[in-house]
């Protein structure tokens, strides 16, 4: 408990948590929202596709970006973006000029997460392994609370769950400026960045392992609301309400068992739970593809998969930060969350494809990206030890 009392982690923290409470209250709703003004769904998608693309193309200039200027800048610029694209999605109407609102919060939050991931990463010792955990799983408790208050405000044919975000999103400028930056390390003399930061990180091994195992581990988590819910749909003919069963197992399963992880554990055992997490995601994929019971199915397979992410996830993340040197750390969040928002385009589409042509084929694909996963994880255990290792 007394890493809460350390400005360096609980500033961060706050602001995360504000940030990621009000996009869940906001986010979800804005489909329904769109629609609403008459908006045709097939320009809605677009809209809504738009931040992650935006994220994964300009990764570079940001990983130039963050090691040219000072966090701090970054971060209030950051902030400025997303302020000003979600007034955009509350005052404007037209398509492109809700387009243009989607570029300016993708720009946003690909600013502002590998700047707060790099200052949790970059805690001495443990302090930075429990503030990641903690993050993750405040974040996973935002997502819980957050649609249940867009719902009460008017979420769906309502302006109002975006104002209050904004309003939010100026509230939280006060720790933004008390944060200390200086703990993040840049490399003053590095005058080719793209070259010896971003390729060199992209060339790093250990890194690319771990990034590989996140980005097919997402892809299985994509399709939580899309083509799992089509399953649900065909064996139970009420689809949408097991899949809120699903939906709220996974979310208790993962709140609590990363609140016990964190609680008791006292020792940096990260690969194996990364192989019990990927092991009981391997036993949810064979019970999704087994089980004839919907009830049954999204309660067990539902639980499995939400213990399975909370042993991977935030151990991924812990790990990427140790996988490269200090000056390379946001770089390194910076690829792994673009990574993370192709997979919001990749995973839908391929799953729903494959479905439409035969499901059989939709089950191998997800047998074979676990068996994947496995494989890369076990030449990542291979692999050289890390950067805080070999330190």
């Amino acid at each position: 408990m007394k890493d809460f009392t350390n400005k360096n982690v609980t500033l961060p923290l706050t602001v995360s948590l504000i940030i990621n409470f009000g996009h869940f209250f906001s986010i979800p709703f804005l489909t329904l929202l769109l629609q609403h003004r008459g908006m045709k769904l097939t320009l809605i998608g677009i809209i809504l596709g738009i931040p992650a693309f935006v994220s994964f193309v300009a990764s570079p200039l940001i990983s130039y970006l963050l090691n040219r200027y000072s966090p701090k800048l970054i971060m209030l610029v950051s902030l400025f973006l997303i302020i000003v694209g979600f007034s955009g999605y509350t005052l404007l109407q037209n398509f492109y000029g809700l387009a243009f609102s989607s570029c300016l919060v993708g720009l946003g939050f690909c600013s502002y997460n590998p700047i707060y991931q790099t200052l949790l990463s970059s805690l001495p010792g443990k302090q930075s392994d429990r503030a990641m955990m903690a993050s993750y799983w405040l974040t996973n408790l935002a997502g819980a609370i957050g649609p249940l208050v867009g719902s009460l405000i008017g979420g769906g044919k309502s302006s109002k769950p975006f104002i209050l975000y904004i309003i939010l999103l100026f509230i939280v400028l006060i720790p933004v400026f008390l944060i200390d930056y200086t703990i993040i390390k840049v490399d003053k003399n590095n005058e080719n960045i793209l070259k010896n930061t971003f390729w060199s990180v992209l060339k790093n091994r250990t890194f690319l392992l771990l990034a590989s195992i996140y980005l097919l581990y997402f892809i299985i988590e994509t399709q939580y609301d899309s083509s799992f819910a089509i399953h649900l749909q065909a064996i139970s003919n009420n689809g949408a309400r097991y899949l809120s069963y699903m939906t709220l197992s996974l979310t208790i399963s993962v709140l609590l068992s990363q609140l016990i992880v964190m609680i008791f554990e006292k020792h940096e055992i990260y690969k194996l739970e990364i192989f019990i997490g990927i092991g009981l995601y391997l036993i949810a994929i064979m019970g999704f593809i087994l089980i004839k019971n919907a009830l049954i199915l999204s309660i067990v397979v539902g639980s499995l998969l939400g213990v399975g992410e909370s042993m991977i996830g935030p151990r991924i993340q812990i790990l990427i930060g140790k996988s490269v040197s200090p000056e390379q750390k946001s770089t390194a969040f910076i690829i792994n969350n673009g990574f993370g928002n192709v997979d919001f385009f990749i995973g839908p589409t391929l799953g729903l494809s494959i479905i439409s042509i035969n499901f059989n084929l939709y089950e191998i694909l997800l047998f074979g990206l676990i068996i994947l996963i496995g494989f890369i994880f076990f030449l990542f255990f291979k692999s050289q030890p890390l950067s805080a290792e070999r330190e």
